[in-house]
């Protein structure tokens, strides 16, 4: 989702400050992100504990953990919940084959390989 890639963005803009304050105007401004949405994004972050954040003079968000420790997974989770693939979204109820159905199990495989792959991207990595 859009908060899933915002929220990445700004902990990868945040990582190649090492360790120096943003605020969340710089970032919105940075990134091309609405302050006010991006703002949203960073105090759930913060909640998650990825980041941290100063009021006042000299205030700003900082990254709460090293880098290497916050992986995309968490990011994706974090801001958008589980990632799920293979629940049926075509309708709005559940369709009374969804236990038995083929696609779902094969879904179900690759919902599982996409959560292993972002669970190896870490904001590091990112960061370059």
């Amino acid at each position: 989702t859009r908060e899933s890639d915002y929220g990445i963005a700004a902990l990868v803009s945040l990582a190649k400050r090492n360790g120096a304050t943003a605020s969340a105007a710089e970032l919105a401004e940075e990134l091309g992100i609405p302050g006010a949405f991006l703002r949203r994004i960073l105090q759930r972050l913060g909640r998650q504990g990825m980041i941290r954040s100063w009021k006042g003079i000299g205030g700003g968000f900082v990254l709460a953990m090293s880098p290497t420790d916050i992986l995309v997974s968490d990011i994706v989770t974090a801001l958008q919940g589980p990632v799920r693939i293979s629940d049926c979204d075509i309708r709005e109820a559940i369709c009374a084959g969804h236990a038995r159905c083929i696609l779902r199990r094969k879904l179900k495989a690759i919902e599982g390989r996409l959560v292993s792959e972002l669970m190896g991207i870490s904001i590091a990595s990112l960061a370059g």
